[in-house]
């Protein structure tokens, strides 16, 4: 899907939520929801082709894989904490939003524990 047909859905999508919150707001939340989950699978369709010439590259270049894994999960977690995060506001829920967005850092620091471990290790190796 090209940027002018997400922008479209988005602003059709948007639209729909307004005249939808006025009558039924349950309604107007789901379709919001709906759309969210629309797009996100067509960025997913679009970041494939993406990650496998990451993955190339990084083989070319020696780069173990566990930190382009890393990085792409990373990226996800991000990407969905923000989409929830974004949900839950427009329900009327700032504070859950608040929590999954720490909770998407928290993960997002979890998963790259082992790097900083690995960075670590080197860094106290050259020092001794």
């Amino acid at each position: 899907m090209e940027i002018w047909q997400s922008a479209a859905l988005a602003v059709v999508c948007a639209l729909l939520c307004l005249i939808l919150r006025q009558y039924r707001p349950e309604f107007a939340l789901v379709a919001a929801v709906l759309c969210g989950v629309f797009l996100l699978t067509a960025i997913v369709t679009q970041l494939a082709p993406i990650f496998s010439d990451l993955t190339k590259l990084a083989e070319q270049a020696s780069v173990a894989p566990v930190y382009l894994e890393v990085t792409i999960k990373s990226f996800g977690v991000c990407y969905l904490a923000q989409l929830a995060a974004d949900i839950c506001r427009d329900a009327g829920q700032t504070a859950i939003a608040s929590k999954i967005e720490l909770a998407g850092r928290v993960i997002v620091v979890a998963l790259a524990m082992p790097m900083f471990f690995e960075i670590m290790e080197l860094a106290v190796s050259m020092i001794a």
